[in-house]
């Protein structure tokens, strides 16, 4: 989960979950998005008080960057940069603690 560090608001958001269902359950899934401003800092909910934020557009922008091989491309061309603080990709939620799990 995510934390929206602004005095005016407190948003919330966490990675995906897909679950096997079994039997006659109807289940249904619907997007959701949400979108701050580029300079709002962020933190996960659940991190280390002296967890270092992050600038939102920043770190949408590395994750962006990080994913789609064009982006790599020009990464690697030097075309583009990477933010300061970019972090590598999975480095919250879910796929963290997958990864977590694989060390151990």
């Amino acid at each position: 989960m995510w934390s929206a560090l602004d005095d005016r608001s407190l948003a919330a958001g966490r990675s995906g979950e897909a679950r096997q269902i079994s039997g006659p359950v109807n289940a249904g899934a619907f997007p959701f998005f949400f979108c701050t401003d580029y300079d709002t800092q962020v933190v996960p909910l659940n991190s280390a008080r002296d967890a270092t934020p992050l600038v939102a557009g920043d770190h949408l922008y590395a994750q962006t960057v990080q994913t789609f091989r064009y982006l790599q491309k020009r990464l690697a061309a030097g075309e583009i940069v990477m933010p300061s603080n970019a972090l590598a990709l999975g480095s919250f939620g879910q796929h963290a603690k997958q990864a977590d799990g694989a060390a151990d």
